[in-house]
């Protein structure tokens, strides 16, 4: 399971604002989230159900992508700058009820405003694929991370799945034994980042990418 630890914490402030609202004018708070969100990471989003089954519930973003981190917490990631609006919905019969929105501003981390000062393009992809959807032919053709023939990967860790998340790492760009063996079961739908990605130049100087890359395996 992946950990709020490895993700943005700066959802703290806007929880605690958003705890301190909850009783104004009886309005039942059910999002919980930071109301500044960051490009390029996973964004911990919690939902607070009161009393609620929360398979009858289904949160959904403006942009970016959604996946299940625990039984009160979701993860968003791939976002652009702007607008996000969050929305949750009871699942009734075959209709969607409205239960609490929630509008966010996404933007560029400080680590990303840092790393971009540095005026380096590694150009990081999964063939051509930088980050969001991808298709099934293409993953099936892929075996390694791609990088500017300037640096070398010294590090990654990939993250599949959305409630039994199963987790590799890589010590290069090559994916190694266990990860070839994951990647064969990959199949539309399915929903993984990489993050934790480091790298070197010639001249051995280290940079770690300020940014987590999200992809949708689709047909």
């Amino acid at each position: 399971m992946i950990t709020a630890s490895k993700y943005c914490l700066v959802f703290l402030i806007g929880a605690v604002i958003s705890l301190t609202s909850y009783s104004q004018k009886n309005k039942k708070i059910y999002i919980i989230s930071a109301n500044e969100l960051e490009v390029g990471k996973s964004n911990l989003i919690f939902i607070n159900r009161n009393g609620l089954n929360n398979d009858s519930l289904i949160l959904k973003s403006s942009q970016g992508y959604i996946t299940f981190n625990d039984f009160e917490s979701y993860l968003l990631d791939s976002l652009r700058e702007g607008k996000v609006i969050l929305s949750l919905f009871k699942s009734v019969n075959t209709k969607l009820i409205l239960l609490d929105k929630k509008n966010c501003i996404s933007k560029i981390s400080r680590d990303r405003k840092v790393f971009n000062s540095l005026q380096i393009k590694p150009n990081i992809t999964l063939g051509t694929y930088k980050s969001g959807k991808i298709p099934i032919d293409s993953v099936r053709k892929i075996s390694s991370l791609s990088i500017d023939s300037n640096y070398i990967i010294t590090n990654a860790v990939f993250y599949f799945g959305q409630n039994d998340v199963q987790v590799q790492s890589l010590k290069s760009s090559s994916f190694s034994q266990e990860l070839k063996k994951l990647w064969k079961f990959l199949r539309p739908g399915t929903l993984f980042s990489i993050a934790e990605i480091e790298f070197i130049d010639k001249k051995g100087n280290r940079y770690k990418y300020p940014d987590n890359k999200g992809f949708l395996v689709i047909e």
